[in-house]
Protein backbone atom coordinates (compact mmCIF):
# COMPACT_ATOMS: atom_id res chain seq x y z
CA UNK A 1 0.00 0.00 0.00
CA UNK A 2 1.19 3.51 -0.73
CA UNK A 3 2.20 5.80 1.86
CA UNK A 4 1.47 9.18 1.43
CA UNK A 5 0.48 11.78 -1.52
CA UNK A 6 0.15 9.75 -5.11
CA UNK A 7 2.65 11.76 -7.37
CA UNK A 8 1.14 13.26 -9.99
CA UNK A 9 2.37 12.60 -13.77
CA UNK A 10 2.97 16.55 -13.55
CA UNK A 11 5.60 16.05 -10.75
CA UNK A 12 6.95 13.22 -12.64
CA UNK A 13 6.92 15.42 -15.73
CA UNK A 14 9.42 17.67 -13.43
CA UNK A 15 11.73 15.17 -11.95
CA UNK A 16 12.88 13.61 -15.71
CA UNK A 17 12.83 17.21 -16.69
CA UNK A 18 15.36 18.16 -14.00
CA UNK A 19 17.67 15.45 -14.67
CA UNK A 20 17.76 15.81 -18.40
CA UNK A 21 18.89 19.73 -17.48
CA UNK A 22 21.10 18.40 -14.81
CA UNK A 23 22.36 14.88 -16.22
CA UNK A 24 25.11 14.82 -13.73
CA UNK A 25 23.04 15.73 -10.76
CA UNK A 26 22.78 13.40 -7.80
CA UNK A 27 19.75 11.94 -6.73
CA UNK A 28 19.52 14.08 -3.69
CA UNK A 29 20.84 17.40 -5.96
CA UNK A 30 17.53 16.33 -8.16
CA UNK A 31 15.34 16.14 -5.01
CA UNK A 32 16.28 19.13 -3.48
CA UNK A 33 15.76 21.52 -7.04
CA UNK A 34 11.86 19.19 -7.31
CA UNK A 35 11.41 20.54 -3.68
CA UNK A 36 12.08 24.34 -4.21
CA UNK A 37 10.23 24.62 -7.29
CA UNK A 38 7.50 22.74 -5.65
CA UNK A 39 7.09 24.98 -2.67
CA UNK A 40 7.24 27.74 -4.87
CA UNK A 41 4.31 27.12 -7.00
CA UNK A 42 2.45 25.77 -3.86
CA UNK A 43 3.61 26.50 -0.65
CA UNK A 44 0.84 24.62 1.10
CA UNK A 45 2.22 20.83 -0.08
CA UNK A 46 4.05 18.78 2.49
CA UNK A 47 7.54 19.57 3.53
CA UNK A 48 9.39 16.84 1.79
CA UNK A 49 6.81 15.68 -0.67
CA UNK A 50 7.75 13.86 -2.30
CA UNK A 51 10.20 11.96 -0.50
CA UNK A 52 13.34 11.37 -2.68
CA UNK A 53 12.65 7.58 -2.21
CA UNK A 54 9.90 8.19 -4.74
CA UNK A 55 12.19 10.34 -7.14
CA UNK A 56 14.89 7.41 -7.04
CA UNK A 57 12.64 5.16 -8.27
CA UNK A 58 11.12 7.00 -11.01
CA UNK A 59 14.85 7.95 -12.62
CA UNK A 60 15.98 4.39 -11.71
CA UNK A 61 13.38 3.51 -14.10
CA UNK A 62 14.15 6.09 -16.65
CA UNK A 63 17.35 4.98 -16.14
CA UNK A 64 16.92 1.19 -17.36
CA UNK A 65 14.78 2.82 -19.93
CA UNK A 66 18.15 4.88 -21.17
CA UNK A 67 20.47 1.99 -21.33
CA UNK A 68 17.83 -0.46 -23.15
CA UNK A 69 16.91 2.38 -26.06
CA UNK A 70 19.63 3.26 -28.50
CA UNK A 71 20.41 7.36 -28.41
CA UNK A 72 18.44 9.41 -28.86
CA UNK A 73 19.30 10.65 -32.06
CA UNK A 74 16.56 13.71 -31.95
CA UNK A 75 18.57 15.08 -29.30
CA UNK A 76 21.43 15.56 -30.97
CA UNK A 77 22.59 19.13 -32.91
CA UNK A 78 20.44 20.81 -35.38
CA UNK A 79 22.10 21.35 -38.92
CA UNK A 80 20.94 21.96 -42.50
CA UNK A 81 23.09 18.89 -42.62
CA UNK A 82 20.38 16.69 -40.92
CA UNK A 83 17.59 17.57 -43.22
CA UNK A 84 19.19 14.76 -45.18
CA UNK A 85 17.84 12.10 -42.55
CA UNK A 86 15.21 14.08 -40.96
CA UNK A 87 13.69 16.01 -43.78
CA UNK A 88 11.42 19.28 -43.10
CA UNK A 89 9.16 21.07 -45.34
CA UNK A 90 10.84 23.51 -47.39
CA UNK A 91 8.47 25.96 -47.05
CA UNK A 92 9.41 26.08 -43.12
CA UNK A 93 13.25 25.80 -43.11
CA UNK A 94 13.35 29.93 -42.99
CA UNK A 95 11.66 29.31 -39.92
CA UNK A 96 13.81 26.71 -38.33
CA UNK A 97 16.78 29.24 -39.94
CA UNK A 98 15.63 32.51 -37.93
CA UNK A 99 15.05 30.44 -34.89
CA UNK A 100 18.30 28.54 -35.15
CA UNK A 101 19.91 32.00 -35.08
CA UNK A 102 18.03 32.93 -32.54
CA UNK A 103 18.92 30.19 -30.46
CA UNK A 104 22.86 30.51 -30.93
CA UNK A 105 22.70 34.37 -30.02
CA UNK A 106 20.27 33.63 -26.62
CA UNK A 107 22.21 30.66 -25.78
CA UNK A 108 26.02 30.57 -26.83
CA UNK A 109 26.87 32.74 -23.86
CA UNK A 110 25.86 30.69 -20.97
CA UNK A 111 27.90 28.23 -19.53
CA UNK A 112 25.19 25.39 -19.70
CA UNK A 113 24.76 26.03 -23.73
CA UNK A 114 22.45 23.59 -25.08
CA UNK A 115 22.55 23.06 -28.70
CA UNK A 116 19.40 23.46 -31.04
CA UNK A 117 18.81 20.20 -31.51
CA UNK A 118 16.84 18.18 -34.04
CA UNK A 119 14.33 17.87 -32.15
CA UNK A 120 13.57 21.29 -31.49
CA UNK A 121 13.81 22.02 -35.51
CA UNK A 122 10.79 19.48 -36.08
CA UNK A 123 8.46 20.94 -33.64
CA UNK A 124 9.54 24.68 -35.16
CA UNK A 125 8.39 23.50 -38.17
CA UNK A 126 5.03 21.68 -37.46
CA UNK A 127 4.59 25.31 -35.40
CA UNK A 128 5.30 28.16 -37.39
CA UNK A 129 2.65 28.78 -38.81
CA UNK A 130 0.57 28.66 -36.05
CA UNK A 131 3.66 31.06 -34.40
CA UNK A 132 4.57 33.08 -37.22
CA UNK A 133 4.98 36.53 -36.41
CA UNK A 134 7.24 36.32 -33.16
CA UNK A 135 10.66 34.14 -33.48
CA UNK A 136 11.32 34.46 -29.68
CA UNK A 137 7.86 33.10 -28.60
CA UNK A 138 8.06 30.65 -31.51
CA UNK A 139 11.75 29.31 -30.21
CA UNK A 140 10.29 29.18 -26.67
CA UNK A 141 7.22 27.18 -27.56
CA UNK A 142 9.37 24.20 -29.65
CA UNK A 143 11.49 24.19 -27.07
CA UNK A 144 8.95 23.39 -24.27
CA UNK A 145 7.07 20.56 -26.84
CA UNK A 146 10.36 19.10 -27.66
CA UNK A 147 11.24 18.70 -23.97
CA UNK A 148 7.73 17.45 -23.03
CA UNK A 149 8.35 14.69 -25.88
CA UNK A 150 11.94 13.87 -24.67
CA UNK A 151 10.25 13.90 -21.10
CA UNK A 152 7.49 11.56 -22.23
CA UNK A 153 9.56 9.04 -24.04
CA UNK A 154 11.64 8.89 -20.79
CA UNK A 155 8.61 8.07 -18.53
CA UNK A 156 7.78 5.04 -20.92
CA UNK A 157 4.72 6.98 -23.03
CA UNK A 158 3.53 5.57 -25.92
CA UNK A 159 1.28 8.95 -26.71
CA UNK A 160 2.54 12.05 -26.33
CA UNK A 161 -0.34 14.31 -24.04
CA UNK A 162 -0.04 18.18 -25.48
CA UNK A 163 -3.61 18.97 -24.50
CA UNK A 164 -2.42 21.94 -21.78
CA UNK A 165 0.56 22.91 -24.53
CA UNK A 166 -1.89 23.32 -27.17
CA UNK A 167 -4.69 24.79 -25.39
CA UNK A 168 -1.77 27.85 -24.48
CA UNK A 169 -1.65 28.28 -28.39
CA UNK A 170 -5.52 28.51 -28.53
CA UNK A 171 -5.88 30.46 -25.54
CA UNK A 172 -2.66 32.46 -24.84
CA UNK A 173 -1.74 34.34 -21.89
Amino acid sequence: MAKGLVVPEWVEKRIVSIHIKHPKWKIKEIHNELLIELKKQDPSLPKNWPGISTVQKLLASVHKKEKEQPEDLLSRPWSMGTLKIYPLPPDTIPYVLEVWNLHYKLRNFKPTFIPFSIREAIWVSRLCYVIKDDIKKLSMTATIYAEDEEISENLGHTHLNTLELDSDLVNPG
